[in-house]
């Protein structure tokens, strides 16, 4: 091995470092965002878990290329990069898929839990019924302090009118129109 290829070699390794403990600690997470968002009032169904896993395994099998094939330093950086934020999106929809829903304290979607306290505003609740009907019926856009318009999907029409008068009676200040 000569001195050049010292910092491939580490950049492998980092990967796989940062690989292993995302899918190992992820799983910890999720325990903690569904304590966190408390006791679940309406659960959403649960989604496949085909697409996260062949994520995952994607990202498994760019880090297996750079053990096997030789790369330029920065095509192996970015390779690491992209296997790494992708176990970490597959991972994290695979520890939530199951627990989507809302919450006594929040939203909990496929990739992201929402505090109830971070939601100021619900989209839907402030168009007319010509907007509704060019929308999804199944998805509520929340206004949130921090993220911006976040997407929450759910199962059909009825479920989101359960989900949106279930989250105007634990925050009624969410029934002002944004």
């Amino acid at each position: 091995m000569n001195n050049q290829m010292i910092p491939y070699y580490i950049i492998t390794w980092l990967g796989v470092a940062g690989f292993i403990s995302i899918v190992l600690t992820f799983p910890i997470r999720a325990k903690f965002i569904i304590r966190k968002a408390g006791d679940l009032i309406v659960p959403i169904k649960k989604k496949t878990v085909a697409l996260p896993l062949m994520i995952v395994l994607f990202s498994a099998f760019l880090l297996v290329i750079l053990f096997f094939k030789q790369l330029s330093i920065f095509v192996a950086l970015i390779t690491m990069l992209v296997a790494v934020l992708g176990a970490a999106i597959g991972t994290q929809e695979l520890a939530l898929h199951d627990k989507c829903g809302l919450y006594q304290n929040g939203l909990v979607g496929a990739t992201h839990y929402l505090p109830v306290k971070e939601i100021y505003g619900i989209e839907e609740l402030g168009w007319s019924k010509e907007e509704r009907e060019e929308h999804s019926s199944n998805v509520i856009h929340i206004i949130t302090d921090k993220k911006g318009m976040v997407p929450f999907i759910c199962e059909d029409e009825e479920q989101t009118k359960k989900v949106l008068a279930v989250l105007i009676e634990i925050c009624p200040a969410l029934n002002q129109k944004y």
